[in-house]
């Protein structure tokens, strides 16, 4: 460990880390014919990293009954060594399919977990996903249920959400009135019927941050 870093400000730490983090898509999916990231290779990634700095991970799953489904919650923290009282904290979700082939309860939660440990990460590190191939990783938890678009679409829609000043639930109730617009049809939740609706309301949602963000650089 650098003792240097222990008089060095925490957030500046924190800034370090997040440039410092490289954490390429080093996997490779046979199914679906792209390259991903799992939450275990950005462990691996920023392990020396906080060693260097000073800095503490934890992660750590909470179980949320939300209409009926169970979504799990990671939470991300990363604590100054020298005062633990200073942290960064991060939270995502995903919510377990009611099936998935070939997997059993134990399995369906894991990898609920996995997912949304990583998305977690992604935030606290600010690994940039806007390259990904994130119409694959789509496509690609479509095929496997479900349960990773919905987990992709709710943190897209909270990261949209906060570039926008919004409320998430307000935005979510937006697109809930976007799908019964197309398909004449009353909901309010996300199914396996509407999904691609609502992904395409996300992306429409991102375009539109994209361009506000843009107006208001080009008025600097």
């Amino acid at each position: 460990m650098n003792a240097n870093m222990k008089d060095t400000p925490f957030y500046e730490r924190l800034l370090m880390a997040q440039i410092y983090l490289k954490a390429p898509k080093e996997q490779k999916n046979d199914f679906g014919g792209y390259a991903f990231r799992s939450a275990e290779d950005i462990e691996e990634k920023a392990k020396p990293i906080n060693k260097l700095l000073g800095l503490h991970l934890t992660l750590s799953d909470e179980m949320i009954e939300v209409g009926g489904r169970v979504y799990v919650k990671a939470t991300a923290i990363l604590r100054n060594i020298y005062n633990p009282e200073e942290k960064e904290v991060v939270t995502a979700f995903a919510r377990e399919s009611l099936s998935k082939k070939g997997m059993d309860d134990s399995q369906i939660t894991g990898s609920a977990s996995s997912y949304a440990r990583k998305y977690a990460l992604n935030g606290l590190y600010l690994i940039d996903n806007e390259k990904d191939a994130d119409t694959n990783e789509f496509n690609q938890a479509i095929a496997d249920g479900f349960n990773e678009a919905r987990g992709l679409l709710l943190n897209r829609l909270n990261k949209v959400a906060d570039e926008m000043g919004q409320d998430v639930n307000k935005l979510l109730d937006f697109a809930f009135k976007y799908v019964e617009k197309n398909l004449k049809e009353k909901t309010n939740e996300i199914t396996d019927r509407n999904i691609f609706l609502i992904e395409k309301y996300v992306g429409i949602l991102e375009e539109k941050a994209k361009g506000n963000k843009e107006k208001e650089e080009a008025s600097e």
